[in-house]
Order: structure tokens, then sequence, then C-alpha cells
């Protein structure tokens, strides 16, 4: 490491090692020499060696999370403190955290910085905006329609869970071939989904979130065919008592297993090919063929994180590309898009009770209202989410 001149305007020391990389020189206080050495001994403990000088000092990460990600939980832990969002406002914008104990290690220019951003934090807020918003591609409006799609989502959960509780002790079960029965199990199924989903969304978003709600659109086609009487209910409790080994599949004439057939207790065959293809293709809307090939194939890529694209960009930027693109505003659009179309199904249905009906449809539309002011955004409608706007 060999020292270089100076910059003129700092009093920092600036390094450059033999690779040609600079680095400076930055005193720091008592607690972060004794943060650096907790942070050595965790390493050594985790990884059962000393750590080297070219490895990071803060290495409990994981590589999907973005940096947005890492100043939301800030914001968070800051609003539980008391601590004023100017401060992370101007973290997130200058890059540093300046305060009285530290003001004596920062520049003029660096301190010139800092009070302007915390300037035009008070600014947009007396303006009665979230500020925020400029860390994001929307504007101040879809800002707030955004944040409170994610409140929606989580509310939803308690809404939609006290009206299945209406319905259960309102329905009758006939049979087991009752259509309704896959339906309401689907309907629980769906809330476990979007509890799943809405911590995601509000603890550490990623767009693995829409692998699951892939499955959330499956049980919306389920439902609806159901409904309409294009899916046959004994087909799905035939596929679910073969899947457990209870019934038997068929054999082919070639004495292989042909799994879209199952062998019924009275020995008559049952067809179990459900494909969410034929599925979507019966439901009696033409639109929801669409959704799916829209909507279905997009989701499908989260299923796996499909690697075509890293592969691209590792190809193009001559380096090995792990790191997701997580986009938490197309992905909550998405998710809120499927749970509304889920919804609403749900209340084609005559048994849904009356105040059940009025508290699904008070959240559903507060959802929807949100997702027509996102809509408009250009990132939106230009492709930034690959599937639809209402």
């Amino acid at each position: 490491m060999t020292y270089v001149k100076c910059h003129k305007k700092t009093s920092k020391k600036y390094f450059i090692d033999k690779n040609g990389k600079y680095s400076f020189q930055v005193p720091y206080s008592p607690k972060l020499q004794e943060s650096l050495t907790d942070s050595r001994k965790r390493f050594k403990k985790i990884f059962g060696r000393a750590p080297r000088n070219n490895e990071p000092i803060i290495f409990e990460k994981f590589r999907i999370g973005e940096e947005a990600h890492f100043f939301d939980k800030a914001l968070r832990a800051a609003n539980s403190a008391g601590v004023d969002e100017a401060l992370i406002y101007a973290w997130r914008k200058t890059e540093v955290i300046i305060s009285e104990e530290t003001l004596h290690l920062f520049t003029k220019e660096e301190k010139e910085e800092w009070g302007d951003a915390i300037a035009e934090y008070e600014e947009i807020l007396d303006s009665g905006v979230n500020p925020f918003y400029i860390f994001t591609y929307l504007d101040s409006e879809e800002f707030e329609s955004f944040l409170e799609m994610k409140s929606v989502l989580k509310e939803i959960i308690s809404v939609a869970d006290l009206s299945l509780d209406k319905i259960t002790n309102k329905i009758k079960i006939t049979s087991q071939k009752d259509k309704n029965l896959p339906i309401l199990l689907s309907y629980n199924s769906v809330l476990h989904a979007i509890y799943t989903i809405s911590n995601i969304i509000q603890e550490r978003y990623s767009d693995d979130c829409l692998s699951i709600g892939r499955g959330i659109f499956e049980q919306y086609l389920r439902c609806k065919t159901l409904r309409v009487g294009t899916l046959d209910p004994e087909a799905i409790l035939c596929a679910s008592l073969a899947s457990q080994g209870i019934l038997e599949y068929a054999r082919k004439k070639s004495g292989k297993i042909d799994y879209s057939r199952v062998i019924n207790l009275d020995g008559s065959h049952v067809d179990v090919s459900l494909t969410y293809s034929s599925l979507a293709q019966k439901t009696g809307e033409p639109e929801d063929y669409i959704f799916y090939n829209i909507i279905y194939k997009n989701l499908s890529y989260y299923v796996h994180r499909d690697l075509s694209q890293k592969l691209i960009n590792s190809l193009t930027k001559g380096r090995l590309q792990l790191t997701a693109e997580d986009d938490e505003i197309a992905g909550v659009y998405t998710i809120s898009i499927i749970v509304f179309m889920f919804f609403e199904e749900i209340l084609k249905n005559e048994w849904v009770p009356a105040l059940a009906r009025k508290d699904l449809t008070y959240k559903i539309s507060q959802l929807e209202y949100n997702l027509s002011v996102i809509s408009k955004n250009k990132n939106i409608r230009s492709g930034k989410v690959p599937l639809l706007f209402i």
C-alpha cells in the first residue's frame, strides 16, 4: 500500500494498492473499533478462520439484498425508535451520517450536501408529500398508492379470514363431491399464501413472492371453473386421493402408469389430466386465457428464477452476475392484481354472506383504486411489469 498525495480540499489521506485501487484513511470512534473487533470474532466463529484483508467487514448479508431494502429497514427502525425521518432521508441521499460527534470528520462540501438533503426533506414534507417517493420511479401520488396497497394486502388477510368463518358457518357441504368443498379449501390456501407474501413484502421484499403469486392464480382458475361447472370436483378428489396412494392410477396398454387417469372406488376411470392452460379456456370468459398467457407464463419465471437473463448479463458484462434485480413496486402491483382477481371471483358465489360480501368488497375496492393509480405510471405501462394494468 503506497501513500499518495492528499486531496487539497480534504484532510483525508489517500492510498493506492498494487492493483491500482484507491482507498482513504478515516478516523473512527472507540465504539466503531469495538464493533469491528466483534465482527472479526463473529467471522471466526462462523467461518472457523480469521477474515482476510480482501473480505468484507460486514459479511452477514445475502446477495439478493438491495440497497433499498437496507434503507427501508433502517426507516422502520428509526420510526420505532422515534428518530427523525429526515436523518434517514439525508443518509440515503448523501450516503453519509453526520452528527455533532462526527462533524469534524467531514469536509465543508460534505456538510453542505448533508444540510441541503435535510432542507430538501423538510421542503417536500411541507408540501404534503412523502419525501421518500424520490427514491422510486413513481410520482408522489403513485407512491402513496403503493404504500396503501402494501397495507391493504396485509389487512385483507384479517378481513378474508373473518369472512371465511362467516362463510363456513353458513354453507353446508352436502357430499365429498360438492364443488364448494375444493373452493373453500382453495380460499384457505390463498389466505396462507397472502400471509407469506405479506411477510416478505413488509420485512424484506424479494421477487420470490411472485412464485407464490402463481399459486394464487392457479387457485383462481380452479375456483372459477368449479363455480361455472366446467371442472368436475370428482376429478380433483380422485387426483388428491391418487397422489396420496389411496387410489391407483390407470395403466396404459404398454403397462406403464397413466397419470392422466385414476381408478375410482367403483372401478370407473376418472380423467385427472388438469392443466391450467385448459382450465383458463374453460372459465367461460376469453379474457382468462389471455390473462393466463400473460400472467402465468411470466410468474413461472420466478418459480425457478430462470437463469437466461443472468447468463446474458454475465456474458455482456464479462463477469458472473448473481445478484437478483428485484423490483418491489412491480412485484406488489402484480400480486395485488392477482389477489384482486381471486376475491372478485369468490364474491361471485351466491353463498357468500352479506356481511362477508360487504367486508371483502370494501378491501378489494381499495386494491382496485390503488391499482388504477399506479397503472398510469409510464414504467408500468411500458413493460416494467410484463403483465397487465386495469
